[in-house]
């Protein structure tokens, strides 16, 4: 296996390249922003705080409606989450449920708890 790392030539493979800056739809940097300073910085699940508490914004910004299926890159189709969550939602392909606010997890689902902006399907 290591022979494989090894034989790979350094920095970002050709193909990952490719994906990157042919395929991947444009993000607006500019939400990402508004919903951190709409919330502070802090998970809209569990209201996690990193701003409070490295002073660092560390949440990260969740298209709900996923781009790689066709959703839109506005603010009505984005939550701003913890790393965790993120990572959560993204490894257990959890749904979002619209009319509960919630990310529907095996077993569990994570309701939204703070919420400033209208998340909706457009």
């Amino acid at each position: 296996m290591s022979g494989l790392i090894a034989a790979e030539a350094p920095g970002i493979a050709e193909e990952r390249r490719r994906y990157l800056f042919e395929q991947t739809p444009r993000r607006k940097l500019q939400h990402v922003r508004e919903l951190r300073e709409l919330y502070g910085g802090m998970c809209q699940l569990c209201k996690w705080n990193p701003r409070s508490l490295y002073r660092r914004d560390l949440c990260e910004a969740h298209h709900v409606h996923w781009l790689s299926r066709g959703g839109q890159d506005e603010l009505h189709n984005m939550v701003l989450i913890c790393s965790n969550h993120h990572r959560a939602v993204h490894r257990v392909d959890a749904p979002f449920d619209w009319a509960d606010k919630s990310f529907v997890f095996p077993g569990k689902p994570e309701r939204v708890r703070i919420s400033c902006h209208e998340v909706q399907v457009q």
